[in-house]
């Protein structure tokens, strides 16, 4: 059995066209109210007895589209500031003293007093480097 088909054309002819509804903008605040509401297209095309390109255009003219985006476009998002290494800052043991101490990261291994000594490196600078 063959079902019939509805060409694109015959759909936009079968929208009703109301011009009549937007006579000298009377209906600007209420669709500008319903559109930041979150109605659909097809809604606001229901609800004024016309197509939905034409709810478009007169959304667009009045700006709309812009100052309340639609959906959840990662572009309208505050970037996120890059995150430590995960489970940092923890307590680690210096390898050289031994002593607790907060890591940042797992590249550190000794302690700042360790670190800011100056035989960190496990043999005192000035007997290394003579």
């Amino acid at each position: 059995m063959r079902t019939s088909t509805v060409t694109l054309r015959e759909a936009k002819e079968a929208w009703p066209t109301n011009r009549a509804w937007w006579r000298n903008g009377d209906a600007a605040p209420e669709l500008e109210q319903l559109y930041i509401s979150g109605e659909s297209y097809l809604d606001l095309a229901i609800r004024y007895n016309t197509n939905p390109r034409d709810i478009y255009r007169r959304v667009t003219e009045l700006g709309l589209t812009k100052k309340h985006p639609r959906g959840r476009g990662g572009h309208h998002m505050r970037k996120k500031k890059a995150d430590g290494p995960p489970g940092y800052p923890k307590r680690k043991r210096c390898l050289k003293c031994r002593n607790e101490f907060t890591s940042h990261g797992p590249h550190n291994h000794l302690c700042t007093e360790c670190r800011s000594t100056n035989n960190c490196a496990g043999t005192d600078m000035e007997t290394a480097y003579g």
